[in-house]
């Protein structure tokens, strides 16, 4: 095995040459889904496009006594991955990815395996404008595993238009019980309609619950609006939880511009202690050169504290 995978390292360096080529179809016909996936990797990376008929063929076989010959879905993955990345136009193999299960045993149970293939698969298929797509969307987004309905939310925002913005918003209101899909679901709002987005992910600063202010803090820091900043600002200017002021500095430094950077200047020299403390992470996000650095750390000093 590892030999192979040294084989392949070797053929990647040129790429498109016969022998390259001659082994990378030996190894997708192979027994081995490792050789397979890296094959998968060098062909979407190199775009080889040659290959796209072995890598079909190759997914198909690997459907077949699965747990067994591919294990964790380590080829199907990187094959489905590579065929959008190589922009395959026939929806087949992304539809067998969509409906694939795959139990494995784990101490004390068993997981599907699968589920990054059925979101992988769901993006490949909102790529190529399948009728079904926002069907095959609605079902994802209520999977039992959470690595498929966060590919769900990914792919509803790569889709884009109202469709798309339905069906995050609709998640949003419903909930679920991995928080980072409804951060995901915050920050697909704001890519697809800015204006609206901020608006619904504005609200949520003001949620009672400490969990949704967070994630839709952090989403507003980390899609750099301007607006967003705006939002944050005075979020923050009525916060007197230092829990809740921290979430907010950190997120006003992932904005990272330079009114983002002044006004955590700003709160460093001009709030309390505890709070001045708290608003030096968001500070050390936002001093990103030379000058920046050399401010924050004389306002920081002149506290009597140290920059993180």
């Amino acid at each position: 095995m590892r030999e192979q995978l040294e084989a392949i390292a070797v053929a990647e360096r040129s790429p498109h040459a016969p022998a390259s080529l001659e082994l990378f179809r030996r190894c997708l016909g192979g027994r081995s889904n490792l050789a397979a996936a890296r094959v998968a990797q060098a062909a979407a990376d190199h775009d080889l496009r040659e290959l796209i008929p072995e890598l079909v063929t190759a997914f198909s076989s690997y459907l077949q006594d699965p747990v067994k010959r591919d294990p964790r879905c380590a080829a199907k993955i990187a094959i489905a991955e590579a065929l959008d990345r190589l922009e395959y136009d026939e929806g087949g193999v992304f539809l067998q990815g969509l409906r694939h299960v795959q139990m494995e045993p784990v101490w004390g149970g068993s997981v599907d395996s699968a589920a990054a293939l059925r979101a992988r698969s769901a993006m490949a298929l909102v790529r190529l404008n399948h009728s079904d797509r926002y069907r095959f969307l609605a079902d994802l987004l209520f999977d039992r595993w959470p690595e498929a309905r966060r590919g769900a939310v990914q792919a509803a925002a790569y889709a884009a238009g109202d469709a798309g913005e339905l069906m995050l918003r609709m998640k949003v209101r419903m909930g679920d019980e991995n928080p980072a899909i409804i951060g995901d679901c915050f920050a697909g709002l704001i890519q697809i309609d800015p204006e609206s987005g901020l608006r619904l992910v504005g609200k949520h600063l003001e949620s009672s619950d400490s969990q949704l202010r967070e994630l839709a803090a952090i989403a507003l820091g980390e899609s750099h609006l301007p607006e967003a900043l705006g939002l944050l600002r005075t979020s923050i200017a009525q916060c007197f939880d230092l829990v809740g002021f921290k979430t907010l500095a950190l997120a006003i430094g992932l904005c990272r511009t330079d009114e983002a950077f002044t006004l955590l200047l700003d709160l460093v020299a001009g709030r309390p202690t505890p709070f001045a403390r708290g608003a030096l992470e968001g500070l050390s996000l936002c001093a990103t050169n030379a000058e920046r650095r050399r401010q924050a750390a004389e306002v920081v000093r002149s506290r009597g504290l140290e920059l993180v």
